[in-house]
């Protein structure tokens, strides 16, 4: 598991701030393929205190379409955005 704080706060289009105690967990799952070798998928799970839950699903989602992170892995690995409970 992997956490870190976001390096800007703002990731949504419309700069709403997602808070001064946003952070994101890296949840990484190795797994066999039937045809050898391994795979990998990770879920990015949200903490956005203070944040509305539709707002900090809105965030992550539209933060996934910029994040370096996601855009190297996109259709190399399955990558889930998501907001802790």
């Amino acid at each position: 598991m992997v956490a870190w704080r976001p390096r800007e706060r703002s990731v949504r289009r419309d700069r709403k701030d997602v808070g001064e105690n946003a952070s994101i967990t890296a949840n990484v799952d190795i797994g066999k393929v039937s045809e050898g070798g391994f795979v990998l998928a990770v879920e990015l799970v949200g903490r956005m205190p203070g944040v509305l839950r539709e707002e900090a699903e809105d965030s992550m989602h539209e933060a996934h379409q910029v994040c370096p992170y996601s855009r190297a892995t996109r259709g190399n690995m399955d990558v889930k955005p998501s907001v802790a409970e």
